[in-house]
């Protein structure tokens, strides 16, 4: 749960996904789950097998912050969902530079 947000910016969620490539969970995947802003599905991952991990990003909506406050949850997908497992969650303004998961300032 994130507090104290600009009820007037636009936000997006950035994280790290390992991905199970001959690793001991794999005998689940390919594993689908979702990404939730207050309850809201606002994406759908689908692993991509070929490497070991996968940087993605994606705009929260605004009425999902507008009151100030975010819950962001990863569930497992109704279909093809056994667990989740990420890293490197950020949630930054929508437009504004800053540090993202993978980036390393020159």
């Amino acid at each position: 749960v994130y507090e104290g947000l600009d009820r007037g910016a636009e936000y997006e969620v950035a994280f790290v996904a390992p991905n199970p490539v001959r690793t001991s969970f794999a005998l689940n995947s390919p594993n689908v789950y979702e990404v939730r802003a207050d309850g809201r599905t606002i994406a759908r991952i689908v692993p991509d097998l070929t490497d070991r991990t996968t940087r993605h990003a994606f705009r929260v909506p605004r009425a999902a912050t507008s009151d100030g406050r975010l819950e962001l949850r990863f569930a497992p997908a109704a279909e093809g969902g056994h667990s989740t497992s990420v890293s490197e969650v950020w949630l930054r303004k929508s437009g504004q530079p800053s540090a993202s998961p993978g980036h390393r300032p020159d």
